[in-house]
Parts: C-alpha cells; sequence; structure tokens
C-alpha cells in the first residue's frame, strides 16, 4: 500500500512541476509551440523554488570576433548538474552589451532558438521523474533561503566572468 501512496505522489509531483513550468512560459508570454530566446529563461530557477537545486542555465562563450565586437553566447540548460539540454546561441552586438543584464534579454537581438518551452517542460520533468528526485520540498523554505542571498548571485555579469578569462589568454605578447 505504501508504494501505491508513493507512485501516486510522485505522478502528481510530476504533473504540478509541469503546470509550474507551463504557467512560468505563460507568465514570459512565451507561446509552448515558438523556439525560445535563451536568455530569458536563465532566471527560471530562481523563480520556481522546486527546481532551485536540481536545474540550472548556464552560458558559454561559443564565439569572439574582435574585429566586428560581435560575441556569440551559447547557452545550455543543466538538470542534476550533469544532464545536457543545449537551448541555443544568442549573438550580441559588443562585450559591453553584454555587461549589461538587462541587453541580454532582449528578445529581438539574433539568436539561435534551438529549442521550445514545450520541449524543457517535458525534459526537465522526464529528467527528474527518472531519477526520483524528490519535488515535495518546502518551496517556503526555498523562497526564504532565496531571499537571503543577494541578487547578483543570480544574475550574472557573464562579460567579468568570460570576457576576462578571454583576454587573460589571449593578451598581446609584446617583444
Amino acid at each position: 500500500m505504501a508504494h501505491i501512496k508513493e507512485a501516486i505522489k510522485q505522478i502528481l509531483l510530476r504533473e504540478l512541476l509541469r503546470r509550474e513550468l507551463k504557467e512560468y512560459f505563460e507568465k514570459k508570454n512565451m507561446p509552448l509551440e515558438d523556439g525560445l530566446y535563451p536568455p530569458a529563461i536563465q532566471d527560471m530557477p530562481v523563480l520556481l523554488p522546486r527546481l532551485m537545486e536540481h536545474v540550472e542555465i548556464v552560458p558559454f562563450v561559443d564565439d569572439v570576433d574582435p574585429m566586428s565586437g560581435l560575441v556569440r553566447l551559447g547557452w545550455n540548460l543543466y538538470v542534476l548538474g550533469n544532464i545536457r539540454m543545449f537551448l541555443g546561441k544568442s549573438t550580441h552586438k559588443s562585450v559591453n552589451e553584454i555587461r549589461n543584464p538587462n541587453a541580454i534579454l532582449n528578445p529581438k537581438f539574433a539568436a539561435e532558438r534551438k529549442t521550445t518551452p514545450e520541449k524543457i517542460v517535458q525534459f526537465i520533468s522526464e529528467e527528474l521523474s527518472n531519477h526520483k528526485v524528490d519535488l515535495s520540498g518546502d518551496a517556503a523554505a526555498a523562497k526564504r533561503q532565496m531571499g537571503q542571498l543577494s541578487p547578483q548571485q543570480f544574475s550574472p555579469d557573464v562579460s567579468s566572468r568570460y570576457y576576462n578569462s578571454y583576454s587573460e589568454r589571449f593578451k598581446p605578447q609584446f617583444r
């Protein structure tokens, strides 16, 4: 009997997670079938406390063109730290544009939209249920913990993390 209760609980929690994810995309005015602008969902783990410990959105520098100043960022979604889904790439006019966190969230910039919100909902819910992750965590406790953290921890200055390491590696050598 306990096994049946646990199975029903997991099914209900999975459905609750799917509904929360769909509601997240609806609040951001993102149709579930349309291509997704990858930087627009970097706040997902923060806004959905149930996912805070299980999901992260990670940008990486794909290409920097020093002549034109174009910067291309790739975006990955990680579930449980090592299960990856490639979200796409975004192109920015300059490194200075990336330093402004509001500029990264502008969906008018050019981007390769490799996935849809529907695929993300399916991916996250399947991976978390396949690994039998307990999603019944105390959401209120997660929100309290989130309140103790500074906002800078959730909107990282991408340029300082990636551009500085890039510029250090490719510093001009004068002889």
